[in-house]
């Protein structure tokens, strides 16, 4: 998508490039370790894009996001399930579940007030990233 849109950034003097990853592009959890590594994927694609097309006004940023709520999905479901009975700090319960909601609007640097937020990771988890 990155290619297709980057033709029509340059022509119009700008623009910017949302990665949506995890909270796992920047932790890692048990019984995931290829999951884990494609959202740190994201993490320096994102870095690598803000680093190459930066000098053209396009920016790039990534947004770490939580989970979802547990009725989501069946897999989402036994994946935190899992999660919260392989590694005993992690409590179902304290789990914050986002809605999709969340990684919209002002949540979201969009805007040219945001200009200056190149390259960054920000995390949408409601603190989970920092147990």
């Amino acid at each position: 998508m990155v290619k297709t849109l980057v033709p029509h950034f340059r022509s119009n003097g700008g623009g910017k490039v949302i990665n949506i990853s995890s909270i796992a592009g920047v932790g890692a959890f048990p019984n995931c370790p290829a999951y884990c590594a494609s959202k740190g994927g994201v993490v320096n694609l994102t870095r690598a894009l803000a680093a190459e097309l930066g000098k053209e006004h396009i920016t790039s940023i990534r947004l770490g996001r939580g989970t979802w709520p547990r009725s989501s999905t069946p897999c989402a479901r036994a994946g935190q399930r899992g999660l919260c009975q392989a590694n005993g700090q992690y409590d179902a319960d304290r789990i914050a579940f986002l809605d999709p909601e969340d990684l919209t609007g002002q949540r979201v640097p969009r805007s040219d007030d945001a200009k200056m937020v190149h390259g960054a990771t920000i995390m949408v988890d409601a603190g989970w990233s920092i147990w």
